[in-house]
């Protein structure tokens, strides 16, 4: 006989109890007379059919409350799945936001460690090859006139004697050449390594154009004189501009001394000053050698100075217009500089104060 559990044990366990309570009641109203065997047989049917319906009745409710409670745990277990899955997403998708915003910032800051770096690596560069090129002026075009220099002194000093005048002073002449332009180099030299060490302090003031010119004027008068080249010098009511003596002397006596390198023999310079509302120009115009466009274009790049020999086969540096821009832009936009030339027609270069 098969094992019965739960509700069904629990209504054979009453069918029995009911059978025996029959067989006592029949057995009761039998010996009491009251009834005869058949007669109580269908009492008690009617009775037992009564308890079988209520039994039945009482199943059913349970059957019906254990369906019902197998539906409430059922909710509840999806409902509590259904919970578990989204704190596990939302655990989940934070986790992959952190990740990811871990990864921006750490992809941010190796950006801009990056950034930091590449610059620095620029730097380097550009003072590496500004330390060659520094390095190859001195070697190159600084040391040889030495050789020129010590080569005639020391003729002069053995042999003074035996050279006539003529040669003696061809030879002063060309001492003096190569010295001049050692004098006017170290100086763009130690001027240029100031700017490069941030040294230079501007003191700016109002200053007397016209004094700054004829001290430059003064300067080169000589080199002037030698290549006979008429220097003008122009007016149209304007005698003071603000800036530093210093760095404004050293502009002009630059672009000055470059146009009478570039000027041919027997020519012309033309300095002309004027003032147009709050804004004085200075420009220094020469009729000699002139640039191409694309010489214009590297006049101010350390990386592209290239040197070319003046009309009278001076040597220059390359220096000159790199240490004027410089100066400039210590100025903070105050001072302003354009350049146009053209072949074999001269350069113009005008200053903005």
């Amino acid at each position: 006989m098969a094992q019965i559990k739960g509700s069904s044990k629990a209504v054979y366990k009453d069918f029995k109890n009911v059978a025996v309570y029959a067989d006592s009641i029949i057995k009761l109203l039998y010996e009491n007379n009251k009834l005869n065997k058949q007669n109580a047989t269908l009492e008690f049917a009617k009775i037992y059919e009564i308890k079988k319906m209520i039994q039945e009745n009482i199943f059913l409710k349970q059957e019906a409350r254990i369906q019902e409670l197998k539906a409430i745990q059922e909710h509840n277990t999806f409902y509590i799945i259904s919970a578990a899955i989204i704190v596990i997403s939302t655990i989940l998708m934070l986790l992959i936001y952190f990740r990811y915003r871990c990864k921006k910032k750490v992809s941010e800051i190796l950006l801009k460690r990056n950034s930091v770096i590449q610059l620095k690596n620029e730097y380097l560069e550009k003072a590496n090859a500004t330390k060659q090129k520094f390095f190859s002026i001195i070697s190159h075009d600084l040391i040889n006139p030495f050789n020129a220099i010590l080569g005639y002194t020391d003729l002069l000093d053995k042999k003074f004697d035996t050279f006539k005048d003529t040669e003696k002073k061809e030879f002063i002449s060309t001492i003096k050449k190569y010295a001049t332009h050692n004098y006017n180099l170290t100086k763009n030299l130690l001027e240029w390594s100031r700017v490069q060490q941030n040294s230079i302090i501007l003191k700016e003031e109002q200053l007397n154009i016209e004094s700054i010119i004829v001290e430059t004027l003064d300067t080169y008068e000589s080199l002037a004189k030698r290549k006979k080249i008429v220097t003008n010098v122009y007016f149209e009511d304007a005698y003071y501009v603000y800036a530093d003596k210093n760095c404004l002397k050293t502009i002009l006596n630059n672009i000055y001394s470059n146009a009478i390198k570039y000027s041919y023999n027997l020519g012309v310079i033309d300095i002309i000053v004027k003032n147009n509302s709050e804004i004085t120009t200075i420009q220094i115009k020469d009729y000699g050698v002139g640039m191409k466009k694309e010489q214009v274009k590297n006049l101010f790049k350390m990386s592209d100075i290239t040197t070319t020999l003046g009309t009278d086969n001076e040597k220059g540096t390359g220096l000159g217009f790199l240490i004027c821009k410089e100066l400039i832009d210590l100025h903070d936009g105050k001072i302003k500089i354009d350049v146009i030339s053209e072949p074999n027609k001269g350069t113009t270069i005008t200053l903005s104060l």
